[in-house]
């Protein structure tokens, strides 16, 4: 019976020890308190995030065209949640981003218009 207990108890702690790094990550997110990501960042490399796309030109941000492009922006994006700021400092998360927050004047090649 005891190593019941024993079993029980390992896997009990074994999920807490897992969850508490995940809890604390969202919880920095949900309160703002993750900074911005970085160009340099993998992730944001391989979507072409470009921090500020009213500025952006086709070497920064060549991928980013179409008719609809001056509307393309991380904050009308479906990805985007805003979390705070506004206007040019408005800061958000993407679902797709997950090593910061994004600017709300962003863009990446993942866009997609909001429903």
């Amino acid at each position: 019976m005891r190593d019941n207990w024993n079993r029980r108890e390992f896997i009990l702690r074994s999920a807490l020890f897992l969850a508490v790094p995940s809890f604390i990550s969202f919880a920095r997110r949900a309160f703002g308190e993750e900074a911005e990501v970085k160009v340099s960042d993998p992730t944001a490399q391989s979507l072409t995030y470009c921090p500020n796309a009213k500025k952006a030109s086709k070497k920064v941000c060549p991928l980013r065209a179409g008719k609809d492009k001056a509307k393309q922006f991380c904050r009308e994006c479906q990805f985007y949640a805003k979390t705070k700021g506004s206007g040019a400092s408005e800061l958000g998360m993407c679902q797709l981003i997950s090593s910061g927050l994004v600017r709300g004047d962003g863009w990446c090649s993942s866009w997609v218009k909001k429903a």
